[in-house]
């Protein structure tokens, strides 16, 4: 008889305790196996691997171009762009149950940097920096090569130089190599 831990909306994730009261009585020597949703009986898999990671994972659980998903992950909560909609995020404790090797002995949460939220001045900064760019871009305005230079050499970004790079098409490109890799910094503290 399946045991099953999801509710009358067929949503639900067992919990090791509802695993654990399920198998109580079963024959210490069985195997274990997996089979996916709707997979045929014989398409059944051994369970050969057990990773129980000492850190939570992300939970997450939202609407993506209208269609409802749940996801888990070993990372911080992850920012999603418009097409996500009533997104939430809990942390939880797993155990991954696998038919064979996986990465997740790899997987190191703990070196990961954290996620990026800027305070109220540090967002009101790359919001007037994006505003500048996109004003920059549909007016065609290009900065200076000197300027491009010194913000690119600021982030990391030294771009090439070229014989006639004084172009405007060629400076604009340069300018939004610099941008976006300062952006990307800045989303990393």
């Amino acid at each position: 008889m399946p045991v099953s831990c999801r509710d009358a909306e067929g949503e639900g994730a067992m919990k090791v305790k509802e695993l654990l009261h399920a198998l109580h009585n079963v024959d210490e020597d069985s195997t274990v196996l997996f089979l996916a949703e709707h997979a045929d009986a014989d398409d059944a898999d051994e369970i050969c691997e057990i990773h129980i990671p000492s850190n939570p994972w992300t939970h997450e659980v939202g609407r993506c171009d209208g269609s409802e998903y749940r996801s888990r992950y070993p990372y911080p909560a992850e920012k999603r762009d418009e097409g996500y909609t009533s997104v939430s995020y809990a942390r939880e404790k797993v155990v991954v149950l696998s038919t064979g090797p996986t990465n997740l002995r790899f997987v190191r949460t703990e070196h990961m940097p954290p996620v990026f939220e800027p305070d109220e001045d540090q967002q009101e900064s790359i919001d007037k920096a994006l505003a500048a760019h996109r004003r920059a871009q549909a007016n065609g305005i290009y900065a200076p090569d000197r300027l491009v230079e010194k913000w690119s050499s600021e982030v990391g970004f030294i771009p090439a130089k070229h014989k006639n790079s004084d172009t405007p098409r060629k400076r604009h490109g340069r300018l939004r190599g610099a941008i976006a890799k300062l952006i990307t910094l800045l989303t990393r503290f």
